[in-house]
């Protein structure tokens, strides 16, 4: 059998998702003050979506002493050493680390003595700096104190004074005395946090102003410092979320969501954990008003499988940012849903023609050949049979490997019937091709296909349309003597315009020496002008199989219908005219098919 001409095709089937959705199944590294931990009570409030139950977890202090050295320790070398000054009005200063007293030792004294002339007048300053983000924090400062002397003027003082990094200057706290405070004493206050917006180096300056009432060397005021914090504290919360999940086929997408509320007006980060790559990936953030619901997400369609472990958890984590502000989340419902999609097995069969009937010489050699594209997820392992149908009307037996085996066997070394593509991914495709010999009895007619295993369970087999084999004694062998037909430039409204070759006897079909007696059939395909996407019915055309004479031609139709019969060894002429209706002006193009079959059988 022989065809003029043919198309191949395929429809692309759209990709299907499948989703399957998790509850939570753990809840771990805490940090905040959780309402439970009992996971069983976690778990009744945080998989049911609007029962209105809620678990809560209070947001933890985090407080930091940025001042190194705040316990005194006597270092020599800045930042952290304590670095002192001091301005003599009048009397000896002295200072520095006092290694035998303190709260506990040591500690940090200014000495003020009186000379033998003058009564004692001293202002000490000793600075340490240290850095500061500027983020919003509680602020408070802690510091010991000790007063001694014997002899007490008008005017002692000691200041705690902060300089920020644009300059500025505030007094944090003040003691005034008149007297010796042998016990040390602590004093603890809030500090107005506007204190510490900018960030950058800030200094810490301990200042004492000292002031001896009488003259004589033995006249002194001293004051003493240890434990000065200034301590920054703030908020935040944090809170992990695990589920144990399974699927199957390609994963697409991890989506997980967590609806909750906050008491009090909070920056709410939401990230994923990346187990192939041991890191934090964040994934949405809500700046969320006091007693509103939320629903924050995490949505991963990059390399979605990093964020599943070995043994199948997903983990995800919701925190809020650092800040002044402590507040309570409200956890309502956390669920993890999963995108996935599961691969089929799309086949055609390429050889033989599954639209024919295929005539094979007693004996003879023919490829079988099929391919295998991979869609919607990963294939697998993917495997061909080529089958014939040895026990039904349809191929269900693989074909023999047994040289000589009827009707049929794998003509190759070494033979096999399954063949293998290796592995499929999504989208590729493989072709698989085997040589088969017709051994059966002539006069019989056989199925021959493919079919196509995935070894993931979950694919399903795939087989390709069936070809009909017909083993003959002999073979449908015939040719063409043209290949296409150019009409011209025609004008609309006329008829029987000839194709140019009908008065040269050009389209012959000739039946080659050694072939079976045959039959012809033909058909057209609608004339298309793309220009003007318009269609010429192919009834438009005509033919003739005896005379170059319009009037006693036939309209060719979308169908086969017979064009010579019983035909064996020669030339067979053809004619072809054409009618132009009023239409559009343009280029109109078709496909005429000419079928050779064994004298006898139908298309």
């Amino acid at each position: 059998m022989f065809l003029f001409c043919f198309f191949i095709f395929q429809i692309s089937l759209a990709q299907t998702i499948s989703v399957s959705s998790f509850n939570q199944t753990q809840t771990v590294n805490i940090t905040g003050i959780a309402s439970t931990i009992d996971q069983a009570t976690i778990n009744s409030y945080l998989n049911v979506n609007g029962d209105g139950l809620t678990w809560n977890v209070d947001e933890a202090p985090i407080t930091l002493a940025p001042l190194r050295n705040s316990t005194m320790g006597g270092d020599t070398t800045p930042p952290d050493a304590w670095v002192t000054s001091a301005t003599v009005t009048q009397g000896t200063a002295a200072y520095g680390y006092n290694t035998t007293g303190g709260n506990p030792a040591p500690s940090y004294f200014h000495k003020a003595t009186s000379t033998a002339a003058k009564a004692a007048s001293i202002v000490f300053y000793t600075n340490q700096s240290f850095y500061y983000d500027g983020s919003p924090s509680v602020v408070t400062l802690s510091w010991d104190y000790q007063i001694l002397g014997n002899s007490f003027g008008t005017g002692n003082r000691l200041d705690i004074i902060i300089y920020r990094p644009d300059g500025t200057s505030s007094i944090l706290d003040t003691v005034a005395f008149s007297a010796a405070v042998p016990t040390w004493t602590r004093r603890t206050i809030n500090i107005n946090p506007a204190n510490f917006t900018l960030a950058g180096t800030y200094v810490i300056q301990l200042k004492s102003t000292l002031v001896a009432a009488a003259k004589g060397t033995t006249n002194y005021v001293q004051a003493q410092y240890d434990n000065v914090f200034l301590n920054f504290t703030k908020y935040q919360l944090s809170v992990e979320h695990n589920a144990t999940v399974s699927y199957i086929g390609t994963l697409r997408n991890i989506s997980v969501l967590i609806n909750f509320t906050s008491t009090n007006s909070k920056t709410f980060n939401m990230s994923i954990y990346d187990f192939a790559n041991s890191n934090w990936i964040a994934c949405q953030n809500i700046s969320a008003s006091p007693n509103v619901y939320y629903g924050i997400w995490c949505n991963t369609t990059s390399n979605p499988s990093n964020f599943i472990s070995s043994d199948g958890k997903i983990r995800v984590r919701l925190n809020t940012t650092i800040s002044n502000v402590s507040t309570t989340l409200k956890e309502e419902y956390v669920q993890f849903y999963l995108f996935y999609s599961v691969g089929y097995l799309e086949v055609k069969l390429i050889t033989p023609d599954a639209t024919t009937i295929n005539y094979i010489i007693q004996n003879q050699t023919f490829w079988v050949n099929a391919s295998v594209t991979c869609r919607n997820g990963d294939c697998g392992i993917v495997n061909g049979t080529a089958l014939y149908n040895l026990t039904s009307s349809y191929p269900d037996t693989p074909i023999n490997t047994t040289y000589g085996d009827k009707p049929f066997f794998i003509n190759e070394t070494p033979a096999s019937s399954i063949k293998t593509c290796g592995v499929l991914l999504e989208n590729q495709n493989c072709n698989l091709s085997w040589i088969v010999n017709a051994t059966g009895n002539t006069s019989t007619y056989w199925k021959i296909g493919v079919v196509f295993n995935s070894n993931f369970s979950y694919i399903n087999r795939n087989s390709t349309e069936n070809a009909t084999i017909y083993i003959s004694s002999c073979s449908v062998d015939f040719s063409l003597s043209w290949s296409s037909i150019d009409f011209g430039i025609l004008n609309p409204s006329t008829k029987g315009n000839p194709a140019p070759g009908n008065s040269k006897l050009q389209y012959n079909i000739t039946v080659n020496p050694g072939s079976c007696n045959l039959d012809f059939y033909i058909k057209g395909d609608d004339l298309y002008n793309s220009q003007t996407n318009t269609y010429l019915k192919i009834s438009n055309m005509t033919f003739s199989n005896t005379t170059n004479s319009y009037s006693s031609s036939y309209r060719l139709l979308n169908t086969y219908q017979l064009l010579f019969f019983n035909k064996g060894f020669g030339n067979y002429t053809t004619y072809y005219w054409i009618d132009i209706p009023p239409i559009y002006a343009g280029t109109y193009t078709s496909k005429i098919y000419i079928l050779g079959v064994l004298s006898g059988t139908s298309p």
